[in-house]
């Protein structure tokens, strides 16, 4: 834009030309570019200034620098964020207003809320939500889409009534694992208790059998053990090693047949 002004007084003018706009993905980088110039008594001279705006996922950045006809510079550098130190981590986001709420999602990174398009939890999976409204009910839930293959979580959506001035903890349990089908080539009882193991022994999985030897365990690691058991005795009772690394993972669900002994 342009801008011309006349002044009688002094039998001068001012003549602005002002530039700007704004750059990247969701328009994070802005600028201007302001030159004046001073044709007035005793105040002539010229004045030139440059800002930039850039906005980062967790805080912004701005700098301002100015040039004048006397030779005088001025530089002006800016940072706005926040940094909040929780039980989960530490975890950054460009503002908190008086009530916020820390969502967590078990570690993994990249997943979005229902509140930001363009917020995403960080490497710990931890998340801020600013501006949480107090004394009221508040849905916070996942952006299925953003969830990484494979996932599997029981909560999508929890509801929250902080009170003025809160900080709202919110934890989604969201485990990273496969689904399989497994068919057992020999007999094992339908509705006997299935409990699957990783490499570690840890319980990460548990179901029923169904009908036909068949057994669907969900957010299993890649390898591990499972247990069958329909009694106390160790004739009751049946194990398998499963892999499923070199298995088809085009769908959602991985079919596998197995011996169950």
């Amino acid at each position: 834009s342009n801008q011309f002004d006349y002044h009688p007084n002094n039998k001068g003018y001012i003549n602005s030309t002002t530039i700007g706009g704004s750059l990247l993905e969701h328009y994070r980088l802005g600028y201007s570019i302001n030159y004046r110039r001073d044709f007035s008594h005793p105040n002539a001279g010229y004045h030139t200034s440059v800002n930039t705006q850039y906005k980062g996922r967790y805080q912004s950045y701005s700098i301002n620098t100015t040039k004048s006809s006397n030779n005088k510079t001025n530089l002006r550098l800016g940072i706005n964020g926040a940094i909040v130190l929780h039980q989960s981590g530490v975890t950054l986001a460009p503002d908190l207003g008086n009530t916020f709420a820390i969502v967590n999602t078990n570690g993994i990174a990249g997943i979005k809320t229902n509140r930001s398009s363009q917020a995403i939890t960080d490497n710990n999976g931890n998340l801020i939500l600013p501006h949480i409204m107090p004394y009221r009910k508040n849905t916070i839930g996942l952006n299925i889409n953003s969830l990484p293959e494979f996932s599997n979580t029981k909560t999508q959506s929890k509801i929250i009534v902080p009170t003025l001035g809160a900080v709202a903890k919110i934890n989604f349990p969201i485990n990273i694992g496969y689904n399989v089908l497994f068919t057992s080539n020999t007999p094992i009882p339908f509705a006997a208790n299935v409990m699957a193991f990783d490499d570690n022994n840890n319980l990460i999985s548990s179901d029923s059998v169904y009908d036909h030897n068949r057994i669907f365990l969900s957010g299993i690691k890649e390898s591990g053990t499972v247990q069958v058991k329909w009694g106390d005795t160790e004739e009751q009772q049946c194990f398998f090693h499963y892999n499923v690394k070199n298995e088809s993972k085009n769908n959602s669900i991985i079919k596998k047949q197995i011996y169950c002994q």
